[in-house]
């Protein structure tokens, strides 16, 4: 059966890996060995997590022992944001996912990786994305935010909103103020992990998520540092200005679960921060 199995998938064009239960690939299509640009010995005998970007590794181990450990035969794996695998020098390629289970004699999982068409992927990456700044939109942080929920991850939010925006936007003018918020996210992602995300939800406002991090001490350090890229001294086209940062941090679970709930209690933490002064960090009062 499993010959058989094998020889039908090296006739198709999408990838297919065939797994053990424990997450060692068995078999690798020639369609997907030339999608990733591996040698079959690299990638056979070894774990599948080394095709998945490492930001997303923890999240994957728990999807497939869900799946592994269910009723369900099969499921697509596509979301609301891009799935990625990882080739062999490192790049990204976007894909579909779907994945079965077989159990006759043993336990194996199944994926179909398509690529999907750059087309496709630069119309979902700006249906995702900030226009003006490239930071992640409010579609993709709420997807995000519910991700991490769904998958019981423990994760923190940073609420930022610059101080004395307005008034040097009104000042130089409105290229100026895009250059800055432009700025404002290059340093910010700058500050964080890969995998973490930063969204701009407003005109100079904007969310960090810190997927794995609750712990206040490790919050308190990650805001400081943000605050700290954020004040150096921006050097615009035609002007130098200098900006600070005011912050609110909440964190999942230990202060609530729901989406809403938490940006907002992230928000009045910010503006709690505002009224301490320019470039403040403060917490949300516990619930």
């Amino acid at each position: 059966m499993t010959t058989t199995i094998y020889e039908f998938a090296e006739l198709l064009a999408d990838g297919v890996l065939v797994a053990d239960k424990a997450g060692v690939v068995l078999f690798a299509n020639a369609a997907l060995l030339e999608l990733l640009e591996y040698p079959r010995e690299e990638l056979v005998g070894h774990h599948l997590s080394m095709l998945i970007p490492e930001e997303h590794r923890s999240g994957h181990a728990q999807l497939f022992e869900d799946f592994r450990d269910g009723e369900a035969s099969h499921k697509p794996m596509a979301g609301r944001s891009i799935l990625y695998a990882l080739a062999r020098k490192g790049e990204r390629i976007p894909v579909s996912i779907s994945i079965a289970k077989i159990e006759d004699e043993e336990t194996r999982m199944i994926a179909i990786l398509r690529p999907l068409p750059s087309e496709f992927s630069e119309l979902k990456h700006q249906a995702q994305s900030d226009a003006l700044t490239g930071a992640a939109n409010r579609v993709y942080l709420s997807a995000r935010i519910k991700e991490l929920v769904e998958r019981g991850e423990k994760f923190g939010l940073l609420y930022l909103d610059l101080d004395g925006f307005k008034p040097v936007n009104d000042r130089h003018g409105h290229a100026a103020g895009d250059q800055i918020l432009q700025i404002v996210v290059q340093r910010t992602q700058g500050a964080v992990r890969s995998k973490d995300l930063v969204a701009r939800v407003g005109g100079d406002e904007f969310v960090v998520v810190l997927s794995g991090v609750e712990d206040p001490d490790e919050l308190e350090s990650i805001a400081n540092k943000i605050r700290a890229q954020i004040a150096e001294t921006m050097n615009l086209t035609d002007v130098t200005v200098n900006l600070t940062a005011s912050i609110g941090s909440v964190a999942s679970p230990r202060d609530g679960t729901d989406e809403k709930a938490l940006l907002e209690r992230a928000d009045s933490a910010m503006y709690v921060a505002k009224r301490g002064g320019s470039g403040y960090h403060a917490w949300a009062e516990p619930v």
